[in-house]
């Protein structure tokens, strides 16, 4: 309700600041545009020599320059709509100002500029650089240590081979590699980094130096079982996510799994610890379309691609709560165009002491927008990735609670190098064949729910008139039952907040205008909310069952109940092998302690509630097991240091 509320005010001083006030010596000359461009600093000393550039649709710009006032003006400019850029060597541009030039007037638009912080000197480390090494050398020391219970090596060959592995290391880091090229490995799992260590030529050197040729060919055959388990782990959850939504056949979760294992494969995108934060049906859809890219659009039914467009097209940022803070921003390229990228790993990784280290993940859009929620306050870094174009690393930004932070980022298109076979059938760009949610229209809500149940309702076959008439009606009951009672929910909300305002104005603590401020804030919302899409199960209403029972023979409804059976447990090994594969990811697990924890996630699933997220199994197992005694100390600290933060947020 605060939010909502500040939006509005803000909104209104934006609105009162931006007025136009007619001026008769510009009436015949178009309009003026005019300002004061400051820093950021509390003094908000104005900049002299900023060049501001006012873009027109069709590309017209027009220039001018701060004075050292900080003011600027341009007029005679045409009427329409504009983009206002600003830049400065020496501070961060601001891009895309949208202002409304009117025949006559006199637009006022302020505006800030922070000042950008200075490029580390070669040869200084940046926090990150700090960061990678200790997170590396702790690795290594837990990695040594498996290593010699797995081939009973005895105390004084583990610490040489611990000794010659640092050594390889610091020789990597401070002669060949940047920290900087283990970021994004660093944020994707313990295992993802320690494969890319074992494929430096030093390291491995270090490996063979202490090992047999036997005792090596076998860790390495354990490294790669491992990355096969994440990633059929990982293809299996996100299509358990898309069926919840799609009503797949058997046929179908098999191909989307294999497409999935195929994407994740060869393009190194997407792992257990990846899905493991996906929190929606929507954010699985959209990890699938937008990075892997799967071609699913030519499997599925018409009603299933209305379903498809639908979760692929929705906005998935949650309202922000006060436990944690708001990243958000767009990622362009650097063509004056300024083209959104789509695609782009966001890694948000945090720097402070508790939590350092541990990094939040999010997707650019097909508009080039990011956003991730909840995050807990404190300092971070944002790394971002995209194969074609050059890596971004340690872009700060504080997190404060109930923030929302507003953080733009440009990349710069490299050269395409041919490193393999594969990369020779990459489709150009350009020459891209669109697919459907390229140029379809997002479905309305009540149009994703009637997808939704029709296609559900091919699971069935092929039905007789009289069969399809009666469940096309009931279908079209439980639709309307599902709004009318989302309604009713939004009626009770308002009312609540009504009786709440009520009290406040009689203690004196609002006035009646705020209170009208706010509720119109909250209706606002509450109707933006009508026009989203719902994943709640509505295929499993009771009235929709009765209708299947009823138009299904007795051996047909047989055959359904079997399919819907062998579904919930395809759904549940889908969440074991997962949280098993993200725990392994991240903890480098022997076998007996994977085994132990494979009988864990059994016992505890039925704890779990139908569709949460695959991460509250993690929070059952912290709960529940407490102690860990199974795992070593480093383990234990990096199972805290991942997912100790968000349980105790929850």
């Amino acid at each position: 309700m605060t939010r909502f509320s500040f939006v509005l005010i803000v909104t209104a001083c934006v609105g009162i600041f931006a007025g136009i006030t007619f001026a008769q010596d510009d009436a015949a000359n178009g309009g003026t545009l005019r300002g004061t461009i400051v820093d950021t600093t509390a003094a908000q000393n104005p900049i002299e020599g900023v060049e501001v550039k006012i873009v027109a649709q069709d590309g017209t710009e027009f220039t001018t320059k701060t004075d050292a006032n900080g003011d600027y003006k341009k007029a005679g400019i045409p009427a329409g709509r504009y983009l206002i850029n600003i830049s400065k060597e020496g501070y961060d541009e601001r891009r895309g100002k949208p202002v409304t030039i009117v025949e006559g007037g006199d637009h006022f638009v302020p505006l800030k500029m922070s000042k950008m912080r200075m490029p580390l000197v070669e040869g200084q480390p940046s926090r990150m650089d700090a960061l990678v090494k200790v997170r590396i050398k702790s690795l290594l020391q837990h990695v040594t240590e498996s290593v010699g219970k797995r081939y009973n090596l005895d105390e004084v060959a583990v610490k040489a081979l611990h000794g010659s592995i640092l050594n390889s290391i610091d020789n990597v880091l401070s002669q060949t590699e940047s920290p900087n090229t283990f970021v994004k490995a660093m944020g994707n799992g313990n295992a993802v980094l320690l494969n890319m260590l074992l494929s430096r030529p030093a390291c491995k050197a270090a490996f063979t130096e202490h090992l047999s040729e036997a005792q090596l060919q076998d860790y390495l055959d354990f490294a790669a079982a491992r990355q096969q388990r994440d990633q059929h782990a990982a293809a299996h959850q996100i299509t358990v996510r898309l069926d919840q939504e799609l009503s797949l056949t058997p046929a179908q979760r098999e191909e989307v799994v294999q497409l999935l294992r195929d994407k994740i494969e060869n393009e190194a995108a997407g792992n257990a610890m990846t899905v493991l934060r996906i929190s929606s049906p929507q954010a699985a859809a959209q990890l699938a379309r937008y990075r892997l890219k799967i071609p699913i659009d030519g499997i599925l039914s018409k009603a299933q691609s209305k379903v498809w467009l639908g979760l692929i097209t929705t906005d998935t940022g949650k309202k922000i709560r006060a436990g944690g803070g708001t990243v958000r921003g767009m990622i362009t390229d650097t063509t004056p165009a300024m083209n959104p990228i789509e695609g782009v790993e966001v890694q948000i990784v945090a720097v402070a002491q508790e939590g350092g280290g541990r990094a939040f993940i999010a997707t650019t859009d097909a508009n080039g927008n990011y956003r991730h929620d909840d995050l807990p306050a404190g300092r971070y870094l944002i790394n971002i990735f995209k194969e074609g174009y050059g890596d971004r690393i340690g872009k700060p930004v504080t997190i404060v609670n109930g923030g929302d932070h507003f953080v733009p980022l440009k990349m710069l298109k490299t050269k395409k190098k041919v490193e393999n076979v594969f990369d020779l059938f990459v489709p150009n760009r350009t020459t891209k064949k669109k697919d459907t949610a390229d140029t379809a229209e997002p479905p309305s809500a009540t149009q994703f729910a009637e997808a939704k149940l029709q296609a559900h309702t091919e699971l069935l076959g092929t039905l007789d008139a009289r069969a399809a008439q009666r469940l096309a009606i009931a279908a079209k009951g439980v639709v309307q039952q599902h709004f009318e009672a989302r309604d009713e929910r939004h009626q009770e909300t308002l009312q609540g907040f009504e009786a709440d305002f009520m009290q406040k104005i009689e203690a004196g603590e609002m006035t009646r205008e705020q209170a009208l401020v706010a509720l119109e804030a909250i209706k606002k919302d509450l109707s933006e909310k009508n026009s989203v899409i719902s994943t709640s199960d509505i295929t499993g209403h009771r009235l929709y069952q009765q209708a299947i029972k009823d138009v299904l023979s007795e051996e047909a409804y047989a055959q359904y109940s079997a399919h819907q059976t062998e579904r919930r447990a395809w759904r549940r090994q889908a969440l074991w092998d997962l949280v098993v594969a993200g725990m392994d990811t991240q903890l480098l697990l022997d076998n007996t302690q994977r085994e132990h924890l494979e009988t864990a996630v059994e016992v505890f699933a039925p704890f779990s509630r139908r569709n949460s997220p695959p991460i509250s199994m993690f929070f059952l197992l912290f709960q529940r097991q407490r102690n860990f005694e199974i795992l070593t100390p480093w383990q234990q600290g990096e199972f805290k240091r991942v997912f100790g933060p968000m349980m105790w947020r929850r």
